[in-house]
């Protein structure tokens, strides 16, 4: 029998394809909000987040994409993005860092108080809600990214240098520029200083993932505070396989009814 094989570089224009008014991204935070994302939505912010990787950060193989956001649409959104710019991942948050749902808005820090990833030389594009919060020399590139559904500019003042990822994220072009070849070799994740998945090993971790969880069909799963170091088993994995994810921060977790959200959003399956 031939192996399936699920293009990861190719993921936005399936999306954008595959069913594209349906839900795909579903993510539920604090204070009710519930954001829905289909499948061309998706799509069009991963393009555009990609664009501003490789426009504004050189972003390629080899570079190394410090994620200090919390889990949230958005943080997937840059995931995904760096993945389709055959970048690298890296999931851990700073030493020291109290995740703050209010961070990246009015009412949250936009400089933070633990020492940064800049200074770890696992960073060159740091994406952050706290883009003040650095040491060192710092990353060769810094975005600030605000949480807010409808936030159009990151909240006040920034450090010089440091692009407003919230806006100029929405000026990108709707389509792809150029993009750097994927080379199989380049890390796609790394997790506490380590490289853990090559690019070339995405497809094969997505098809485990998909075998283990026994998904025959696209599934509709739901994800409650997941651990970002499992995302290409919750986030990559139902997604390439034509399903949708259903996220649902720690923050929203005590105030929903899950048994209630899990009916209304049509769950099938759980992570």
């Amino acid at each position: 029998m031939t192996r399936h094989r699920y293009d990861v570089p190719a993921l936005a224009r399936t999306l954008s394809l595959d069913r594209p008014t349906a839900p795909r991204l579903t993510w539920y935070g604090p204070g009710g909000e519930r954001v829905e994302l289909s499948g061309r939505v998706l799509a069009n912010w991963v393009v555009k987040a990609g664009n501003l990787l490789v426009d504004e950060c050189d972003a390629a193989p080899g570079t190394r994409v410090c994620l200090d956001l919390p889990v949230h649409w958005r943080w997937a959104v840059w995931l995904l993005a760096t993945w389709s710019v055959g970048a690298c991942g890296v999931l851990d948050r700073p030493t020291g860092t109290v995740e703050d749902p209010n961070a990246g808005t009015a009412e949250g820090p936009a400089t933070g108080t633990a020492a940064g990833p800049a200074a770890d030389p696992l960073c060159d594009v740091l994406v952050s809600t706290r883009p003040g919060a650095m040491s060192g020399t710092g990353p060769q590139s810094v975005l600030a990214v605000a949480l807010p559904a409808l936030a159009t500019a990151f909240p006040g003042s920034l450090p010089e240098g440091v692009i407003d990822a919230t806006g100029a994220v929405r000026a990108q072009p709707d389509h792809p520029g150029y993009r750097p070849e994927i080379r199989a070799d380049a890390a796609a994740l790394a997790i506490e200083g380590a490289v853990s998945v090559l690019h070339g090993q995405l497809s094969d971790a997505v098809e485990r993932a998909v075998t283990g969880a026994g998904w025959t069909a696209p599934v509709r799963l739901l994800c409650v505070d997941p651990a970002p170091a499992d995302a290409i088993s919750w986030l990559l994995a139902p997604l390439l396989h034509g399903g949708s994810v259903v996220l649902v921060s720690a923050q929203a977790q005590e105030a929903e009814d899950l048994p209630r959200l899990t009916a209304t959003e049509a769950v099938t399956a759980t992570y």
